[in-house]
């Protein structure tokens, strides 16, 4: 803010009532002249001028709306900044919030405990307070995982809010409730939600576009529509969400964009959202333009009139082939493929151009892609041998099918079978069309007899190679039960299995419950494949069902459980400063290191027998009587079992225990030095 320059020549010639003037004066014009006010005020104070400046500043501040709301607490902040020492400043801050927060429970606490009053740094300490009374007591308050709250209780002394959610109490920093809680007003979607469910899902099922309307009153802007669901899920039963949803939408007010995240916007009429469309699509690069008109085209006469019109224009620019080719397919669904249009002969063109195969693979838009196939059969004598270099090519899974059965009937049967060998043998090359065979061959005859070790380790590779980034979760799924790894291990014979045992040993991007069916499988039909019998680790047959029950817990409920906790929190946002992310992540591992450790103790564990048990000596499955050898000791009893039974509170203890090793071996009569103490062993049986 730069000072007059009349002003300035005021008061380089002292003229101070003559500034006064000027101020009164631009008062009774412009009260809110900040830019005026402000830096007159610092130069009144610059040259020593406090009284008159108080002066000023009292009329400025007496002339300032206090209806303004935050821009009065904005200018306020302002004075603060520039002249911190000023009494009335102080007062008319306290003021201002005593109106504007009036009724709230912990005003005049927090104004005492930052010292707004008499504190040395009144503009940090009103920072404070209104950073505290943005989550006062009673607040509502938005969390993404926990939905609507409100806040309980503030604790100065530690830093902290609590805020409760339905019945479930969360303790917050400042800071993190600064980054993670939104503020909502009384009034807003969120909140009426929280208060009077019934109200909404009354108005839910009667007036859709009623019930959209308040709900973007209150967010204000486009809401992407997995955001608009989730808000909606109590209001909107979920088994009839489709059926909602096509309702709603028939209110044109509403408009959804393209693309696999769409956004939906509100307008205040259904021409108001027409102008938005049009206006947006006369901005939109080509293929976005595509795009709106796909999905918006039907919305009005005018409006596809329009779209139409626009894509013309799009053909005149320089379109790579499969852009133009998707862009005037789209032009014959709107309507413009008539006998007068040229739209067929353009199609047609692209269609018997030497790339055509590359050209109808990049086509985005698989319903596109597949009426472009049709026209190549009816164009091309040449379309089997298309159809095979497009089946390498192709990305969507139905496409995959629909130009996989076209070839199977078409000549040359033997060049699709060589094309099928080279992607099994080679599945970097044909990422899409690999996975689509795997997840084909249990259900179709004449490819199940591919299915055997050399497919199954091309499986295991595929999961680690960075060519299958954005497949992996479906690779995955080949290893469960009734996929194609099921159909694989049934012919492995024990030298294969021997192998794949020590291959899942290492790293192959498969999750330990996927690994340990794997291994199952693998030790039922061949027993002598698993660990010698010296490695075992032994317990009761009660103990280990303990921890088999735990493990399966761990691979078939927590793990896949905090998996899904960690999708639903990267879909949050910046995974920087996404906490529940971080702390998903965190859980994830200690949950992976504890699943494959138990793997490893179960893979190693065996029962106790009790009928194979030898007493004739202290060992594992043996209950144990010491003998104290000075007079006054007391007996001690052991049972020896395994570390899973461990419980010394009861006299039960760990084979592998360092005190207990010592014991191991001796017979009855032998001393021995258990704790602190020497003993005799008095008496050994079998613990059962």
């Amino acid at each position: 803010m730069k000072l007059d320059p009349e002003i300035r020549a005021l008061l380089d010639e002292e003229r101070f009532d003559a500034v006064e003037d000027r101020w009164l004066s631009r008062l009774e014009t412009a009260p809110g002249d900040r830019d005026f006010f402000f830096p007159v005020l610092r130069a009144m104070l610059e040259r020593q001028q406090q009284e008159r400046a108080e002066l000023l500043l009292q009329l400025f501040l007496e002339a300032l709306p206090q209806e303004a709301g935050a821009a009065e607490m904005e200018a306020l902040q302002e004075l603060l900044r520039l002249w911190p020492e000023s009494p009335a400043l102080r007062a008319a801050v306290l003021d201002a919030l005593r109106r504007r927060h009036r009724g709230s429970p912990n005003l005049e606490l927090l104004l005492q405990h930052f010292r707004l009053q008499d504190g040395a740094e009144p503009l940090g300490a009103l920072q404070q307070v209104l950073a505290w009374l943005a989550y006062d007591v009673g607040r509502p308050v938005f969390l993404p995982t926990r939905g609507c709250g409100r806040v309980r209780e503030l604790n100065l002394a530690l830093g902290t809010l609590r805020v409760d959610f339905a019945g479930n109490l969360l303790s917050f920093r400042r800071a993190e409730a600064e980054h993670l809680l939104q503020g909502l007003g009384e009034e807003h979607f969120l909140v009426q939600k929280l208060q009077g469910l019934p109200a909404l899902q009354e108005q839910a099922a009667t007036a859709p576009g009623e019930l959209l309307q308040g709900f973007f009153a209150s967010f204000g802007s486009p809401v992407p529509l997995a955001t608009l669901r989730e808000h909606l899920r109590d209001v909107v039963p979920q088994e009839s969400w489709n059926t909602w949803w096509k309702r709603a939408r028939a209110d044109r007010r509403l408009t959804v964009s393209a693309g696999t995240r769409p956004l939906c916007s509100w307008s205040q009429s259904a021409a108001a959202a027409d102008e938005d469309l049009a206006a947006a699509f006369a901005a939109a690069a080509p293929l976005e333009r595509l795009e709106m008109a796909r999905t918006q085209a039907g919305r009005s006469e005018s409006l596809r009139r329009l779209l139409a019109q626009g894509l013309r224009r799009s053909l005149e620019g320089a379109l790579e082939p499969p852009l133009a080719l998707e862009t005037l397919l789209v032009l014959e669904d709107l309507g413009d493929g008539g006998e007068a249009s040229d739209t067929p002969a353009r199609i047609a063109a692209l269609l018997r151009r030497d790339d055509a195969a590359a050209v109808v693979s990049g086509v985005r838009e698989r319903r596109c892609r597949e009426r472009a196939l049709e026209r190549l059969r009816d164009l091309r004598p040449d379309w089997p041998q298309l159809y095979l270099d497009c089946l390498g090519n192709e990305m969507d899974g139905r496409t995959l099918a629909w130009l996989y059965e076209a070839r199977r009937g078409a000549p040359d049967p033997a060049a699709l079978e060589r094309l099928v060998s080279e992607t099994l043998a080679r599945p970097a090359r044909s990422p899409r069309f690999f996975l689509w065979l795997c997840r084909e061959l249990p259900q179709r005859p004449e490819l199940s007899p591919r299915a055997d070790w050399r497919l199954l380790r091309r499986l295991l590779e595929a999961c680690t190679d960075a060519a299958f980034k954005g497949q992996r979760p479906a690779l995955k799924e080949c290893f469960d039960p009734g996929g194609v790894a099921d159909l694989a291990l049934a012919g492995l014979d024990a030298e294969q299995s021997a192998q794949l045992l020590a291959l899942l040993e290492r790293d192959v991007g498969l999750e330990e419950h996927r690994k340990q069916e794997l291994r199952s499988q693998a030790w039922s039909r061949f027993p002598e494949l698993r660990e010698a019998a010296e490695e075992a680790l032994y317990n009761t047959s009660e103990a280990l069902d303990r921890q088999r029950a735990a493990f399966d817990q761990l691979v078939r409920v927590d793990l896949p459980h905090n998996t899904e906790e960690i999708r639903k929190a990267a879909a949050h946002g910046d995974l920087r400063e996404n906490f529940e992310y971080k702390a998903a992540r965190e859980r994830q591992e200690m949950l992976s290191a504890r699943a494959r450790m138990l793997h490893e103790e179960l893979r190693r564990a065996r029962a106790l027998e009790p009928a194979g048990i030898d007493p004739s000596a202290i060992r594992v499955g043996t209950r144990v009587k010491l003998a104290p050898s000075r007079r006054n000791g007391s007996p001690v009893v052991l049972t020896i079992l395994g570390p899973w039974d461990s419980d010394p509170a009861h006299g039960i203890v760990s084979y592998l225990a360092p005190a207990v090793a010592a014991l191991l071996g001796k017979r009855p009569g032998e001393a021995v030095r258990f704790g602190d103490q020497d003993f005799v062993v008095e008496h050994i049986e079998v613990w059962r």
